[in-house]
């Protein structure tokens, strides 16, 4: 009876990686494909081990954590291309990725717009020093390590124990211990990018949506020209309403995207 559990166990198993390896090999083709999926998803897998992905068509590789929401985030921009904006045909000088995780969007963007430099933001230190690794060979990409917050103010890692690309964050608490971390304003990072303008704003924010779009939001969002953003409702009541409640005094138009909502101007 417990080896036929066993068989079973292993043919499920084996069931929901199908799909997947079709999605890679699709994309990718099938020998750079099967790799790739190997990599990922092979039975014998252990631990958070970092393993270098030469995606086909990028110069140069990068690390992927094995067995952490790395792999996730991997699909999602590069074979999902949940961040292709070629349908605005755009030509941005600047991009601001909040929330840029390991680097996976900024290195897909940098490859889509190599004219343009781009801000990564990533407030968790982990995430950050992946990102900073993965992004060495790519001069116009800037790592910051902070998070996005409508004002200057003392923040920390809400939930530390989390997967790597569900990081949230908190204004810091003298009681609550945890990773702290800077604030960034959009009105400091203007400063820092030399600009009067930013023409692509992605935030995965992981819910402090709600708060950069509560205050302050009238110096700067009219200055931004097209808004690629993941609302979080799910786990932060009203964080839609809000950024549409702001941005409805601006002239952008909308589109949908793989999981995000796109505003953009017509310029």
């Amino acid at each position: 009876m417990a080896l036929q559990q066993k068989k079973v166990g292993a043919l499920d198993s084996l069931y929901w990686r199908i799909p997947i390896l079709r999605r890679y090999v699709k994309k990718f083709g099938a020998t750079a494909g099967f790799k790739m999926f190997w990599k990922f998803y092979h039975p014998f897998l252990k631990g958070e081990k970092i393993e270098l992905v030469h995606i086909p068509f990028y110069d140069q590789p990068f690390g992927v954590r094995l067995k952490t929401s790395d792999v996730n985030v991997l699909e999602e921009v590069f074979i999902a291309e949940s961040y292709d904006l070629n349908f605005l045909n755009l030509n941005p000088k600047i991009i601001i990725d909040a929330g840029a995780n390991v680097g996976f969007s900024s290195i897909f963007l940098s490859h889509a717009y190599p004219q343009a430099r781009i801000f990564a933001i990533e407030p968790e230190e982990s995430n950050f020093q992946m990102l900073v690794k993965n992004t060495k060979s790519y001069p116009n990409i800037v790592p910051i390590h902070a998070a996005l917050w409508p004002n200057e103010k003392k923040l920390q890692i809400a939930n530390s124990s989390t997967e790597k690309w569900a990081f949230r964050i908190i204004e810091s608490r003298k009681k609550e211990t945890g990773e702290t971390v800077g604030a960034l304003t959009m009105n400091k990072l203007f400063l820092i990018a030399k600009t009067k303008n930013i023409d692509i704003l992605k935030l995965d924010i992981e819910g402090s949506e709600l708060d950069l779009f509560s205050e302050n939001y009238d110096s700067w969002l009219g200055r931004i020209n097209t808004i690629i953003i993941e609302l979080h409702d799910s786990f932060r009541k009203g964080c839609s309403e809000v950024f549409y409640k702001a941005t409805d005094h601006y002239n952008f138009q909308k589109a949908e995207g793989l999981g995000h909502v796109i505003l953009h101007k017509n310029l």
